[in-house]
């Protein structure tokens, strides 16, 4: 009886003995293929900081460099919004008014011509529409106009060009607008090369969503230059100067882009007023 006794302890201890071998086996496994998989993820994670380091550490040196490029896309020329106000029958005074502070501005940076108005047929209001969704006319070659507009559309946005269109030659000047039901206003130049060119305002209408530009004008800008007062400074960001006037002529004032630069030296954005 005894003997059967110690045999069971002996078979029981055995089992005990094996269940706790399992067990032991069992994290054993658990804890390496744990260890397997964070080792693995370490070097994982070791070589891509390794490749990335290869990529940008590259362009360690250029720091000063990038920094300038991605400033750079941030910075708008400043630009210059002129008016003019009639003193007398003999003199205008025209106002130079920066968005901000320039440096070395003076009278040489301005350029005011002797203009004629072009014939062209138009009247001072156009509205383009889908019953006449284009206006076209002939300029002379080898001239410079400037043109002087305000635009708006009924509603939401609608887009509309003006330019010069060719059968024959390609990459003429064209300049597209977006209108919408704010009133805005518009004047640049514009140069005819071609001697078949024709200047064409026009819009792919959608529905009624009609565009009107009022207070056209176009002139013909000359060679004579006006003869010019001297520049006065207000302040930095703005500087008048008074210049004959004769209400039968038509007169362009001109600022060239690149003529003057702000505090950073960024070139300003040119600018025209047609009086």
């Amino acid at each position: 009886m005894k003997n059967n006794i110690g045999e069971k302890i002996k078979q029981e201890k055995a089992a005990v003995t094996l269940l706790v071998a399992i067990t032991i086996l069992t994290f054993v496994v658990i804890l390496l293929g744990a260890y397997l998989t964070v080792t693995t993820y370490r070097k994982s994670q070791l070589k891509s900081d390794m490749k990335l380091q290869e990529i940008y550490g590259r362009d360690v040196n250029r720091v000063d460099e990038i920094y300038e490029e991605l400033v750079s896309v941030d910075r708008q020329k400043p630009t210059c919004e002129i008016t003019y106000t009639v003193l007398d029958d003999t003199s205008i005074s025209c106002k130079f008014n920066f968005s901000e502070s320039v440096k070395d501005f003076s009278v040489d940076d301005i350029k005011i011509y002797n203009a004629s108005s072009a014939n062209t047929g138009f009247s001072d209001t156009l509205t383009l529409s889908t019953s006449s969704p284009a206006y076209v006319t002939t300029l002379a070659q080898n001239k410079i106009y400037a043109i002087s507009f305000d635009y708006q559309c009924i509603s939401d946005n609608q887009e509309f060009e003006i330019g010069f269109y060719s059968e024959t030659e390609s990459n003429l000047p064209t300049k597209q607008f977006v209108a919408n039901s704010q009133l805005q206003h518009e004047e640049y130049r514009m140069e005819v090369t071609s001697a078949d060119a024709q200047f064409k305002i026009l819009a792919q209408i959608q529905e009624s969503n009609n565009v009107t530009l009022s207070n056209l004008q176009i002139v013909e800008i000359e060679e004579t230059e006006v003869d010019k007062g001297a520049l006065v400074k207000q302040d930095n960001k703005t500087y008048t100067i008074v210049v004959p006037y004769t209400s039968t002529n038509k007169y362009v004032v001109v600022l060239n882009e690149g003529v003057c630069t702000d505090i950073n030296d960024n070139n300003n954005e040119e600018a025209i007023k047609v009086i």
